[in-house]
């Protein structure tokens, strides 16, 4: 690794190293994609946000590019995005807005990078202690792009399997993230934090919790305790576009 007083030249380097894991992969780089990948992951816990965050996009560039290969690197990439998911922000950050805005963005990409790890490698680690650890570190507050991605994988995983993220391993439900989804909806039912097919997805995933006899009643009750006025619109406009037309579309765009 370059010294860290060299922030550009680290930054130049991951910015190579992520094209190389994302566009050429494990199959072409062949015995160099180890080395490669605990270069990048050595930048995750880096004290500069830019080196964060350009170093976790690349562990999510790896979860979703790196195939079978990536199990060998797993445990490394996954306590790398911990640690970058879970560094302080310090005085000097804490005094400038700017500094802030950075931190977020490498908080949101590390967050993000979790969620690619589910999508794309869920039988690497314990799915449940993975789900929950993204959970309660949605919703994304800065990097929007990043947001569209993971409110996307959010609502197809609550449309296809809504156990994974409401129920323990017993396939009991677990209140706390139901508690935590309903804040998550809060922010996610925003044209800035989703596109329009995925708006039409947690319309329906709301259509569903509102419905379904044996927690539409927690349901509620979390929306009106724990959403402000604005988030409460914001569900209820989402909740009210659900319509069989709705339904059908986004049936067919999961087929």
């Amino acid at each position: 690794m370059i010294a860290d007083g060299s922030k550009q030249k680290q930054k130049f380097l991951l910015f190579i190293l992520d094209d190389m894991v994302e566009f050429l992969g494990p199959d072409f780089l062949g015995p160099a994609y180890p080395a490669i990948a605990q270069q990048i992951c050595g930048y995750a816990s880096s004290k500069y946000s830019a080196i964060r965050q350009a170093a976790v996009y690349g562990i999510g560039m790896m979860a979703q590019h790196g195939g079978v290969t990536f199990s060998t690197i797993s445990q490394q990439c996954l306590e790398s995005v911990r640690s970058a998911i879970e560094y302080p922000m310090d005085a000097a950050t804490k005094e400038k807005k700017g500094k802030q805005t950075q931190y977020y963005h490498a908080k949101d990409n590390a967050v993000a990078a979790l969620g690619k790890i589910l999508k794309y490698q869920s039988t690497c680690a314990d799915t449940n202690l993975l789900v929950e650890f993204w959970v309660q570190n949605l919703p994304l507050t800065h990097d929007m792009e990043e947001a569209k991605v993971q409110n996307e994988f959010l609502a197809e995983t609550l449309l296809k399997a809504p156990g994974v993220i409401l129920e323990d391993q017993s396939g009991n439900l677990q209140t706390g993230r139901l508690e935590k989804l309903v804040v998550i909806l809060g922010e996610a039912c925003h044209k800035k934090q989703s596109d329009e097919d995925t708006l039409d997805k947690l319309a329906v995933v709301i259509a569903n919790l509102s419905q379904n006899q044996a927690i539409a009643g927690q349901f509620q009750s979390l929306c009106d305790t724990k959403l402000s006025e604005e988030h409460k619109a914001r569900v209820m406009s989402i909740y009210q576009r659900c319509n069989e037309e709705v339904r059908a579309k986004v049936a067919a765009s999961m087929a």
